[in-house]
């Protein structure tokens, strides 16, 4: 079975690329995060989507501290298992 090369292709304006990416999402996401017409999003809106956000992030960082945390007990309980495994009782 013959095998196809594949040739990279030279990235070109990858910096560029990468500017207009974040101008388009930036454009996306300001109107939400800071509104600035007054028909616009009502004040208490604004602050309750901040707060949803720092809610979250504030979410990850607990969950994320907890499994860790239960990583290294469950590394310590192991090692005091082994630790303490008596193998001369073993038949």
């Amino acid at each position: 079975m013959p095998t196809q090369a594949v040739q990279a292709q030279p990235l070109t304006n990858t910096s560029s690329t990468f500017i207009q990416f974040w101008k388009d999402v930036k454009a996306i996401t300001l109107p939400y995060w800071y509104p600035t017409e007054p028909e616009g999003r009502a004040f208490s809106d604004v602050i309750r989507a901040w707060g949803m956000l720092t809610l979250l992030l504030l979410s990850i960082i607990a969950a994320v501290s907890v499994t860790a945390f239960n990583s290294f007990t469950n590394r310590n309980l192991v090692g005091v298992i082994v630790q303490e495994k008596d193998y001369s009782k073993q038949g």
